[in-house]
């Protein structure tokens, strides 16, 4: 009966489950994180080769790499129109406008907990509960953003603070993608070699 749940659960929310999507943006923060740490300062620097240059070439890199993605899920997987009553982004916008808003406000309140990241945090164990059970790596995701919340207490410098932030926004990214192709592709495996045989 399981299956069956998660089968629906899967088509319902496929475009969204293609997480390996998301490990270009993890690997771009890595490299945003590098950058913060020095490490690469060997990189060629001048009027054009700016670090606005490097972020904007950056994003392109990500964006193409994920679009290739996008296209393997759709060689091996095929597409599904979701139910429209499913494509539940609302979610994800709330989120991040409401983690800039209450940044912006945390600002003006110095010695308080991120207020953004628990809000981020409830978003995601909300989600992992309205999506039980097949989104329970979620829980592990709001955890790590409940105790990425406390981290302005504790007096850290700041390049210490952002080596905390890009850490937990590079492992989240890669454990929510992870997490959510694993839970496709158990569910909808691809075609078989035979099929591939006679297609040829």
């Amino acid at each position: 009966m399981l299956d069956v749940a998660r089968i629906r659960f899967v088509t319902a929310y496929f475009p969204q489950l293609q997480g390996l999507q998301a490990l270009p943006w993890a690997a771009y923060c890595a490299v945003d994180l590098a950058w913060d740490l020095g490490w690469l300062s060997w990189l060629p620097r001048n009027a054009v080769l700016s670090a606005s240059t490097y972020t904007v070439l950056g994003v392109a890199l990500a964006w193409s790499v994920q679009r290739r993605i996008g296209q393997y899920y759709r060689r091996t997987y095929g597409s599904v129109t979701p139910d429209p009553a499913a494509r539940r982004t609302g979610i994800a916008v709330i989120a991040i406008v409401g983690y800039l808003v209450l940044t912006g406000w945390l600002h003006r309140y110095p010695g308080l907990p991120d207020v953004g990241m628990l809000f981020v945090a409830g978003c995601l164990l909300w989600t992992a509960y309205a999506q039980r059970p097949f989104r329970s790596h979620f829980v592990v995701l709001a955890i790590g953003a409940c105790l990425l919340a406390f981290v302005p207490l504790l007096a850290w410098p700041l390049l210490a603070v952002r080596v905390a932030y890009g850490l937990a926004f590079t492992l989240g990214l890669v454990i929510a993608g992870v997490g959510d192709h694993w839970l496709l592709a158990r569910t909808l495996p691809g075609p078989s070699p035979l099929v591939h045989a006679n297609a040829r």
